[in-house]
C-alpha cells in the first residue's frame, strides 16, 4: 500500500515540476504545449490558490510552487507514518 501512496506523490512532483518549467514558457494559442499548461492549470491552481493568498509573489516570484512541494513532503511522510 505504501509503495502506491509514494508513487501517487511522485507522479505529482513530477507534475509540479512540469508546470514550473512550463511557466517560464509562453506557448503560441492552440499549440499542443498552450493544451498542456492548460491542463496543469487546471489541476494545481486549485492547491496554489490558497498559498498564493496568503503569501504574494516577492520580488516578481511566485514562491507559491515550493511551499506546496514542501506541505506534500509533510503530508507524505504523516501518511508514510500512518501506514509503515
Amino acid at each position: 500500500m505504501l509503495s502506491v501512496i509514494d508513487a501517487l506523490f511522485q507522479v505529482f512532483y513530477i507534475i509540479l515540476f512540469l508546470w514550473i518549467i512550463l511557466s517560464w514558457v509562453r506557448p503560441q494559442y492552440g499549440s499542443w504545449i498552450w493544451d498542456i499548461q492548460q491542463a496543469l492549470n487546471n489541476l494545481l491552481d486549485p492547491l496554489l490558490a490558497p498559498i498564493r493568498a496568503v503569501m504574494p509573489p516577492m520580488g516578481g516570484l511566485d514562491l507559491s510552487p515550493i511551499v506546496l512541494l514542501f506541505l506534500l513532503r509533510i503530508f507524505r511522510g504523516i501518511v508514510a507514518a500512518s501506514f509503515g
